[in-house]
């Protein structure tokens, strides 16, 4: 599929950007032999969280911008592949403490080289000028929908 081919609406394009990017990341993990890697992105966090570990499924969730219930499946998932493991946590046992394993650990170094080598191919061609004003752009997309949705959520309150 060329550039060509891609709609003029701009919802349907950057709805087709997400898509390609997906499809990109998917194919590079699954030549690495990490298909079953659903949720690279959680390792990822997982990673840079103290120790290697949260007791917060939440805040993972908030960090991620999906839902507990996203994250609960993902969790179960990565931990059936042997990605992560769980355990209670020591000073509330409501808690379960989830950390990367071995195996988990040694994935995020190959995700954060297929994410690197996403990135390269992605912003080719582009200026740091450009690469900065890109970024502004997406934090201001991602704050106005952050507020749409706080918004929405008071209305339902309301």
């Amino acid at each position: 599929s060329s550039v060509e081919s891609t709609p003029d609406n701009p919802i349907l394009l950057f709805h087709v950007l997400h898509r390609a990017h997906r499809n990109a990341v998917d194919a590079l993990l699954s030549r690495q032999g990490l298909q079953d890697v659903g949720s690279p992105m959680i390792l990822m966090l997982l990673q840079s969280c103290e120790n290697g570990q949260i007791t917060d499924q939440k805040n993972l969730a908030d960090r991620l911008h999906v839902s507990p219930a996203t994250i609960a499946t993902s969790l179960k998932s990565l931990e059936r592949m042997g990605y992560v493991s769980k355990q209670p946590d020591q000073t509330d046992t409501r808690r379960k403490r989830v950390q990367l394993t071995p195996k988990g650990a040694c994935a995020v170094g190959t995700c954060r080289q297929i994410f690197q080598e996403i990135d390269r191919t992605l912003y080719s061609g582009f200026t740091q000028e450009e690469l900065t004003q890109l970024e502004g752009f997406h934090r201001r997309m991602l704050q106005n929908l952050l507020q749409e949705a706080g918004a929405n959520s008071e209305r339902k309150e309301g």
